[in-house]
């Protein structure tokens, strides 16, 4: 059976839904959101309830973080000597931590599609960094987005290219909650095989300079698959083990089922939240690859990993997949 894309509604939200061979996803070109993952009929992602939490961004759910990952200190950093706050001219806000990215409500064209029998592909683009005018964001930056779905999962590829005359910060990141149909995430085993852990203060935001990097022990060591229980984790691990491909793999699994989801990512760090804070709290899990670790626009220690020169194309690549183990 071929796969096919056809155009569906979320509520008035225009939406994608993309299936073939047991695989569905619906997917919103606004901000290329991915509201429902499902694989032989059990429900992987755990995306908005309805169009209100989405155009709320309640959780922030399957959002693309694009150009910066989860937090920027005060809405303010300085790039290449220059200050720049996000909420230059705007008093109510001044001072506000920064969250998840520019383009979760951006509405990205669709330039490309292909079906064969193995998959299919779409290619989004977006202008909405590269106009060289939003708040917090004087650069030019082009913006691609392809997606590969398979019978078994879900292939990003996240592009940006500096359109201007200047170096532009860039990084990209995925949020998205996962479940395995109704299995609770307590009942999950989880590996993350990280040799360091990020440490944060009580907003998030890593510690300065090698104190916000710490060898992983104890509570916080995945490498050894575990039970997740009623741990309770908002953090990210870096120094990522990687496979004879190079890539990064973070797994959980529900036990009664067999079935895991593996989300793998080519750099970077991997960042997991149990959603004790959300909408529908501890129902899923989230694992984030991102590009970068949080507030890198502030920290001079990520300032060449963000760079992105004139003329410049980076891409950063992650996704999930899902197998069911028979007996």
């Amino acid at each position: 059976m071929t796969f096919s894309i056809t155009e569906t509604m979320f509520g008035t939200l225009p939406t994608l839904t993309i299936q073939g061979h047991g695989a569905r996803c619906v997917l919103a070109p606004r901000g290329v959101t991915v509201l429902s993952w499902s694989v032989d009929g059990v429900e992987l992602i755990d995306g908005y309830a309805d169009q209100l939490e989405f155009t709320e961004q309640t959780g922030m759910r399957s959002a693309m973080m694009i150009p910066f990952s989860n937090r920027i200190a005060d809405g303010r950093y300085a790039f290449d000597g220059v200050e720049i706050d996000f909420h230059a001219g705007d008093d109510h806000h001044a001072g506000e931590t920064v969250m998840h990215g520019l383009v979760r409500l951006a509405d990205f064209t669709i330039t490309g599609i292909a079906c064969d029998d193995a998959s299919a592909t779409v290619r989004l683009t977006s202008d909405a960094l590269a106009r060289g005018g939003l708040a917090g964001y004087p650069f030019e930056v082009g913006l691609d987005i392809d997606l590969t779905v398979t019978a078994s999962g879900l292939d990003f590829t996240v592009t940006g290219a500096n359109l201007g005359h200047t170096a532009a910060p860039f990084a990209a990141g995925w949020h998205p909650y996962f479940t395995i149909g109704e299995a609770p995430i307590e009942n999950l085993v989880v590996t993350i095989p990280a040799m360091t852990r990020i440490v944060s203060d009580t907003s998030l935001i890593p510690l300065v300079g090698r104190a916000a990097f710490e060898t992983t022990s104890g509570e916080h060591d995945y490498r050894s698959s575990r039970v997740l229980g009623h741990a309770t984790l908002d953090l990210a691990f870096s120094d990522l083990a990687r496979d004879h491909n190079g890539m990064s793999h973070s797994t959980m699994t529900d036990p009664a089922s067999g079935r895991t989801i593996d989300v793998w990512q080519e750099r970077g760090l991997m960042h997991v939240f149990t959603a004790d804070t959300v909408s529908r709290p501890r129902k899923s899990f989230a694992m984030e690859p991102v590009e970068v670790m949080t507030n890198a626009m502030n920290r001079p220690d990520q300032a060449e990993t963000i760079k992105l020169d004139p003329g410049a194309r980076r891409s950063f690549r992650f996704g999930a997949t899902t197998t069911l183990e028979t007996s």
